[in-house]
């Protein structure tokens, strides 16, 4: 039931929107954009910056969102390190993300 509900929210226009923001910002300022928890429709969504060994730069967003008073998260990671960073969404214990 929770899995139905969580692979039922559509994240593509967030992702979108987030990422054409932070590639906007990185121009710029040269690094991305964090952006503080907000909340909206019971989804909360933050963005943090990452600097890789090699010096680079790469940038997660992090979706929020509690069932039952259990809370959910997922990540979607840009950057080199973008593979290990992403998690569908799974189940937050004790504020770590479990996969």
């Amino acid at each position: 039931m929770i899995e139905k509900i969580l692979t039922s929210i559509n994240l593509d226009s967030e992702l979108s929107t987030v990422k054409i923001e932070q590639d906007a910002y990185l121009k710029v300022n040269k690094k991305y954009k964090q952006i503080k928890p907000i909340e909206k429709d019971g989804l909360t969504k933050e963005v943090h910056e990452y600097v890789c060994p090699d010096g680079s730069v790469g940038y997660q967003i992090i979706f929020r969102k509690f069932i039952d008073k259990k809370e959910y998260a997922k990540v979607k990671a840009y950057g080199k390190e973008k593979d290990s960073r992403s998690r569908d969404w799974c189940e937050v214990i004790n504020d770590l993300i479990i996969n």
